[in-house]
């Protein structure tokens, strides 16, 4: 299996900024965290010798924006089975879908719908509103009308860096 390194942007440069003396060039001109960042990533990249990379920044702006945000972590990290089938924002039903899968398992799909929480308290509410969203939009006719009979659905609910994942078969 593939090694990931999924690596906290936001985190190393806090703590290349605060934690680290002032860095400079050869020349004496400051690079501020830029240079201890850069010396972060290489050598947790040199420890854990990963197939492939992510790094991660907090997202700032709204709801959308930080959901966005995920959803681009999640299909990045669900394309590197070379044998499923990503899509993203897909036509489906009576709505666009955040990401329907379709596995090397001909019977199989996923379906899923990410939402951003406010509070870690409203994570439930809002994976319990992400499968209510899959299954009033009829996202599931999309996987039906292809084969697919078994169906997974995932509520995918995002709150600062926490998640929390409720799923359900059709």
């Amino acid at each position: 299996m593939p090694k990931l390194l999924l690596v906290d942007g936001s985190n190393y440069l806090f703590r290349a900024f605060h934690a680290l003396p002032p860095l400079t060039t050869s020349k004496g001109e400051p690079t501020g965290a830029i240079k201890g960042f850069n010396g972060m990533l290489r050598t947790v990249h040199d420890t854990v010798s990963p197939d492939c990379e992510i790094c991660v920044f907090d997202a700032k702006g709204r709801d959308a924006e930080r959901e966005n945000s995920y959803h681009m972590l999640l299909v990045g990290l669900l394309a590197g089975k070379a044998d499923w089938l990503v899509r993203s924002n897909v036509e489906a039903g009576e709505g666009f879908a955040d990401i329907i899968v379709e596995t090397d398992d001909l019977d199989d799909g996923v379906i899923v719908e990410l939402k951003y929480a406010q509070t870690m308290t409203a994570m439930e509410k809002s994976c319990a509103k992400a499968l209510a969203q899959i299954r009033a939009k009829r996202y599931a006719d999309y996987l039906y009308n292809n084969g697919r009979e078994k169906v997974l659905l995932y509520g995918i609910a995002f709150c600062k860096k926490r998640c929390r994942v409720v799923a359900e078969k059709l």
